[in-house]
């Protein structure tokens, strides 16, 4: 027991010493704290380190054995083995990785399609292509299917060719039915026709889609308008949610208006990569990086151009809303969705860089959350709530979450930086800069018959609210002149200005020292290990240069860097 007490005390005072010796001889000398006081967390690493970190840092792997052999007569690391780093395919995917941490590009949670336009298999009960040979596809829609094929829930057509109850049918057409029973339940039937869909791209691949929603039709007739669609009948689109549940209306030629395969997720990953590419753009691609957030153009494919022009019209204002905008840029007539070709397009004055891509304005659907992730990822701001009690000239019940006690907090700040986005739809991408500003129909009862459901998607529905029937995004814009200026400048002025105060400056310093260091920039003006001074020259050099790389590479060459941590 003795020995074990011994090597016990032994090792206390020896972690007592090691932590505890730098402050008191700091407190000792009168040049403290010195070198001499410092611990090892502040001393250089040797040259086969430094080649270690350098590569795990800026391409995500290990130096080789002959990287290592190549430093034995180097006092360091040379800087041309930095450069051919700073250089390689790894350090693209390195400043990927660090700006999908920045930007929280994944949305592949987003729901882009209305379920009742979604394509499914008859021998399964989920969406997607054909699971057996035989399987046959028709539309996950039971109003339609309803109305054509009779029952009371979604049914598919019989596993047998159109043709065989139909001679005559030509593709596209209304198909004609054949009574079948059912579980004792009457239906009429169709068959199915062998087409190839859109989104394959083996011209030798085709489903077996039933041939009611293998029609073609681009119109279609039906009574519109309150109450329960007795109205007049009018003329409307097969290509646009209004049709819903027309049976005159199919999923269009090559099932072009309706969503099947892997279609939502292969179109949520071109919207991840479209801002990548952005990113790689402004980065590795030499480009002004403060330009990501203002550029006009931007990648696209025509993957996302089929989407806008034919799938994004078919959702309803349950799901996100991406219709298609003449801001948005020129769409092609016939956009091939297999295509995996990017190339460059021109945006409107609405857009402004990675801020308005889909990726962005999908992953924060609210334009609060839009203005915080902005203050976030590029000026490194967050809000601290007051701990103080908050009563004194704020209401508790207004609807007006800046005048609002507590809640005034952040919301004075962050309403007038939500308003930049005003422009973009929340949960949605598309420009909604030509939307009435008032539409007093809206202001109703959302539950009575024929109520609109865009009007409670975007303007003020209940009549007791402050500005009924105003949009949403504009309701106190007359009452808080900082929420209208914000309105006019989009997010392009909310970008422009971060960029000329520095704040933008400052910030990418502060997460690219962070990222790399491992540790947050040590600003204090009171502390004798302030960094305050190499933030301001950091970010001096940062706002004249405009180039991402190069800080990098003074990052990396700090000696905060290049000491063990």
């Amino acid at each position: 027991m003795t020995l074990r007490r011994s090597i016990i005390s032994l090792i206390l005072t020896s972690v007592a010493a090691t932590t505890l010796a730098p402050t008191a001889l700091a407190e000792e000398s009168d040049d403290a704290p010195n070198d001499a006081a410092i611990c090892s967390l502040y001393e250089p690493i040797d040259k086969y380190q430094l080649l270690r970190r350098l590569s795990l840092d800026l391409r995500h792997r290990l130096p080789s054995y002959e990287a290592y052999r190549q430093l034995d007569g180097e006092d360091t690391v040379p800087d041309s083995v930095v450069e051919d780093y700073l250089q390689s395919d790894e350090f693209r995917e390195t400043i990927r990785r660090y700006h999908r941490k920045l930007l929280w590009p994944n949305i592949s949670n987003v729901q882009l399609a209305t379920v009742g336009f979604i394509l499914r298999n008859s021998n399964t009960t989920t969406g997607g292509p054909p699971k057996e040979p035989n399987g046959l596809v028709y539309l996950n829609n039971p109003q339609r299917s309803v109305k054509y094929r009779g029952g009371t829930n979604i049914h598919s057509c019989q596993d047998k060719p159109q043709t065989s109850i139909q001679p005559d049918y030509k593709l596209g057409e209304t198909p004609t039915c054949e009574t079948v029973v059912d579980k004792g339940v009457e239906y009429c039937l169709d068959g199915y026709v062998e087409m190839k869909p859109y989104w394959e791209s083996d011209p030798n691949k085709t489903i077996k889609l039933c041939a009611f929603e293998a029609q073609t039709a681009a119109t279609a007739t039906q009574k519109n308008g309150p109450p329960n669609g007795n109205g007049p009948v009018e003329t409307v689109s097969c290509n646009d949610p209004v049709s819903y549940n027309n049976p005159q209306c199919g999923c269009g030629p090559n099932a072009s208006y309706c969503w099947g395969g892997d279609v939502p997720a292969a179109v949520l990953e071109s919207m991840e990569e479209q801002i990548m590419r952005t990113v790689d753009d402004h980065t590795i691609g030499g480009r002004a990086y403060s330009e990501m957030l203002t550029t006009s153009e931007v990648y696209t494919t025509d993957r996302l151009a089929f989407f806008q022009r034919f799938l994004a019209p078919m959702s309803g204002p349950e799901r996100t809303y991406n219709t298609w905008h003449e801001g948005d840029g020129a769409l092609p007539d016939n956009p091939d969705y297999t295509s995996t070709t990017w190339y460059a397009t021109t945006r409107g004055d609405g857009h402004s860089g990675i801020l308005t891509l889909p990726a962005y304005t999908l992953r924060f659907q609210t334009n609060r959350g839009r203005a915080n992730r902005f203050r976030i990822s590029f000026t490194n701001s967050y809000f601290v709530p007051s701990s103080e009690p908050d009563t004194e000239g704020c209401s508790e019940t207004t609807d007006n979450l800046s005048e609002r006690c507590t809640c005034r907090y952040c919301h004075i700040t962050l309403e007038p930086l939500a308003a930049h986005f005003a422009g973009i739809a929340e949960a949605g991408t598309t420009l909604v800069d030509s939307f009435e500003m008032d539409r007093p129909e809206c202001i109703t009862n959302s539950q009575k018959p024929g109520f609109d459901p865009w009007c409670g998607r975007f303007w003020v529905t209940d009549p007791d609210a402050d500005n009924a029937g105003r949009l949403i995004t504009h309701q106190y814009a007359q009452e808080i002149p900082s929420v209208q200026a914000a309105i006019d400048a989009g997010p392009r002025g909310l970008a422009q200005s971060a960029i000329d105060d520095g704040s933008f400056a400052r910030g990418t310093v502060q997460h690219v020292f962070s990222h790399f260091v491992g540790r947050e920039m040590k600003l204090d003006l009171s502390s004798v290990e302030d960094e305050t001074p190499l933030l301001d020259e950091l970010a001096q050099q940062f706002q004249a240069e405009d180039d991402f790389v190069a800080l990098v590479k003074r990052i990396v060459e700090l000696d905060a860097y290049r000491r063990i941590r």
